[in-house]
């Protein structure tokens, strides 16, 4: 019997094989979860009667399904989120939770914004995704 040498078809498909066993197939990033409250002054101060809240006049764009997005050093977008239903624990503020969920890792920092109005800069440290993180507007 004499051996046969691969044809060019069974050659490819050795090599498609070994590397898909490789493990150098694409990978999903890692990601991260953010969450955290929105704090922000309150229309009335009546509203904990309630246990609802909305925001004081210059905050309107604070409010339940807002959107919250998380961005990279130079300005893109990597994450979405919203802001839940305010609330109102009996004082002058409104607490709006908010959750992000599949913020991908390998950014040092990350910069949260919210509503549509400049009210500075809030930056997150990647060693710090994981925390609640509490932030004050107003």
């Amino acid at each position: 019997m004499t051996p046969r040498p691969f044809g060019a078809a069974a050659a490819a498909a050795l090599a498609l094989l070994l590397a898909a066993c490789s493990g150098d197939a694409t990978e999903e990033p890692e990601t991260a979860f953010v969450s955290g409250t929105i704090t922000v002054a309150a229309a009335s101060s009546g509203q904990y009667i309630t246990g609802k809240c909305t925001a004081a006049d210059g905050f309107e764009d604070v409010h339940t399904g807002a959107q919250i997005t998380l961005l990279d050093s130079d300005g893109a977008v990597v994450a979405l989120g919203e802001l839940e239903k305010g609330r109102n624990n009996n004082s002058k503020e409104c607490f709006f939770k908010f959750t992000i969920a599949d913020v991908p890792l390998g950014y040092k920092f990350y910069s949260v914004d919210v509503g549509n109005a400049f009210r500075g800069v809030y930056t997150i440290a990647e060693s710090e995704l994981a925390k609640y993180h509490s932030l004050y507007i107003g």
